[in-house]
């Protein structure tokens, strides 16, 4: 049934919310309208990290990414089937979710809706439908981003029990790539068949880390620890090593990963997809 649901979702024009994840959007746009007075008035930039910005930002933001998410999920599912890979979502009955610079959750919420929704098709097609168990850990550095994150992600859930999808979530505040392993430490994966990593817009900081330096340093830290040969230096080569630790640590057949990478004011599409495509041409070296 994967193969007609794919289809449906991606010949449906325009995308919408889910009914219940609808509903938590707007609960908590009516919360955070309440809790924090005059957010939807102003303007903040994306460094801004007080809890204002992060407010106006999931406001202004999070539809956009969802969709942005929610179509890449749908198509990277029909690109394993046609590739007749195993390393895909919809077949499992459980998965595990590392969303790496959650913010409020959008790239979590897509992957909850894509199951969701499968669900729904099967009922509606008169199938069977057995529990999924899903494991989300988002991944910030931002307090307040995690805290949006964690009430999106319980509000909307509570809703998804009726199609018996079952979801554990954690909120864990560290930055990518240097806090990985200590989360791939304090966690153990729902199986060990494949893990799904989403990159939710951190290209940009990512590649002005690499410019500053950083993230080559931390390489040739990664990979004198590990016994590894000596660091390339390259943007994305540290990222390429948490990725492989993944495989390592957890013990996890395939690594399947999503990038996402907004384009808005001031800044450069070409440069962020150019950026996005050089990271996944190294962090593959290291998955397959």
């Amino acid at each position: 049934m994967i193969p007609g649901f794919l289809t449906e979702e991606l010949s449906s024009r325009p995308f919408r919310f889910p009914a219940s994840l609808e509903q938590a959007y707007s609960g908590l746009i009516d919360e955070l309208q309440r809790e924090v007075a005059g957010f939807g008035r102003c303007t903040y930039c994306l460094e801004d990290t007080s809890r204002e910005s992060v407010a106006w930002q999931f406001d202004r933001y999070l539809p956009a990414h969802y969709f942005k998410s929610y179509y890449s999920l749908l198509q990277m599912e029909s690109d394993a089937l046609q590739s007749q890979s195993d390393c895909h979502l919809l077949s499992w009955p459980s998965l595990t979710v590392i969303d790496v610079g959650c913010g409020s959750g959008a790239a979590s919420l897509a992957a909850l809706a894509l199951l969701h929704r499968y669900q729904q098709y099967r009922i509606a097609h008169c199938a069977p439908i057995v529990p999924v168990n899903v494991l989300l850990i988002g991944v910030d550095p931002n307090p307040y981003m995690l805290e949006l994150y964690s009430r999106m992600v319980e509000s909307y859930s509570e809703r998804l029990e009726h199609e018996l999808v079952r979801v554990t979530y954690i909120p864990h505040q560290g930055r990518f790539p240097e806090d990985i392993r200590q989360v791939l430490r304090l966690y153990q994966p729902n199986n060990r068949h494949s893990v799904l990593v989403i990159l939710s817009n951190v290209v940009r900081i990512l590649e002005d880390l690499y410019s500053a330096g950083e993230t080559s340093a931390l390489e040739k830290v990664l990979r004198l620890l590990r016994g590894k040969k000596p660091a390339s230096g390259i943007f994305g080569a540290a990222e390429g090593i948490a990725i492989e630790s993944i495989l390592e640590e957890w013990g996890v057949n395939c690594v399947s990963i999503l990038g996402v990478a907004t384009i808005g004011s001031g800044l450069k599409p070409h440069q962020w997809r150019d950026a996005l495509h050089n990271l996944f041409s190294v962090l593959s070296l290291h998955t397959f």
